[in-house]
Formats: C-alpha cells, structure tokens, sequence
C-alpha cells in the first residue's frame, strides 16, 4: 500500500522563539474529539517526527484511530486493541496523557 506524505500543518508551525512547552500545539480535548485520522496523525507526528516510518503510518492509518477513540484510549488499547507494537503504543499513550496533562485534567492510570 503507497502512502501519500503528510502535508505542514501551518497550525502547528512553531515560531523559533517558542519551546516545546510554550508552544500553542496542545489542543483542547474537545478539539481533539472531533479530529479525523489524518489530523490526528499530523500533530502525533509533529509532536514526535521519528514516528514518520511507512510500517507505522500504514498501520496507524489501517485502524481508523479517530481523536476520540485517540483521548479515550489508553496503552492496552493501543497496542491489543489496534495491534500496534509496545513501543509506539507508550508513545501513543503518552501524547494523549500530554494532553490531560497540558489542560489541568486527571488521567488515571488504566
């Protein structure tokens, strides 16, 4: 299966004055809800660009993962539900605790 490359989301261009933390990349979990894959996919992978291999691109996009099943997820979710390896399945789990966490909300652990 051929993937096509993800295009620059000017949303997510960061100013060279700004650090990660700064940065106003973090959505709301409500913006992140209504989120299509590919919208999803870019700021996953802008947030970490090593991500950016065809195996997991294919494999991500293979699972529909949309941004509400991405917020409710979790690493068992992840990585038995979706089938993507233990490795990619803590990053994933990670980004969307970055999220609760950038936003004040408590995430227990699952």
């Amino acid at each position: 299966m051929m993937t096509v490359p993800l295009e620059s989301d000017p949303e997510w261009t960061e100013s060279s004055s700004q650090s990660d933390e700064e940065s106003p990349m973090t959505p709301t979990i409500e913006e992140m809800k209504a989120w299509d894959t590919e919208k999803l996919l870019q700021w996953i992978l802008h947030k970490r660009p090593l991500l950016d291999r065809v195996e997991f691109l294919d494999m991500f996009r293979g699972q529909y993962i949309l941004g509400e099943s991405f917020v409710t997820g979790s690493f068992e979710f992840f990585r038995t539900g979706c089938g993507i390896p233990g490795g990619h399945s803590q990053i994933l789990n990670l980004l969307r605790e970055e999220v609760f966490h950038d936003q004040g909300k408590f995430i227990p652990w699952t």
